[in-house]
């Protein structure tokens, strides 16, 4: 079994433009999207985090929920454990003005996690 390493580092250079990913089409004798972009829920792997922007939240029983807003004003909800972008992005916590997501991407030849941050929209 192989480890994963923690970098905490710089954050990850911008890019250029937000990106959506096509759904894959559905088979009649598998479940809907059951591998690939939105396996994992309506956010996973279908758009990039730059896409995404935090705009709230709320509290139900004692569990935060986040808003998140996508480029084309649709809105989201998502808590811990929600998978969200690409490079499996996966809720670590929210906060009340970011997200932090942690993203397993691969770095000179290894799988490492990425922490990044949504900042609440305005912050």
């Amino acid at each position: 079994m192989a480890l994963l390493a923690v970098s905490l580092a710089t954050p990850q250079p911008a890019r250029a433009a937000c990106e959506h990913f096509p759904l894959p089409p559905r088979e009649q004798t598998r479940s809907p999207y059951y591998d690939g972009p939105g396996a994992l829920g309506p956010l996973h792997g279908t758009l990039t985090l730059d896409c995404l922007r935090y705009a709230g939240y709320v509290t139900r029983a004692e569990r935060r929920i986040a808003i998140l807003e996508d480029d084309r004003g649709k809105r989201w909800q998502v808590h811990v454990g929600s998978y969200v972008g690409d490079h499996f992005g996966l809720v670590e916590a929210i906060h009340t003005d970011h997200v932090l997501i942690v993203q397993v991407v691969r770095e000179n030849g290894q799988w490492v996690e990425r922490l990044r941050r949504l900042p609440r929209r305005g912050d």
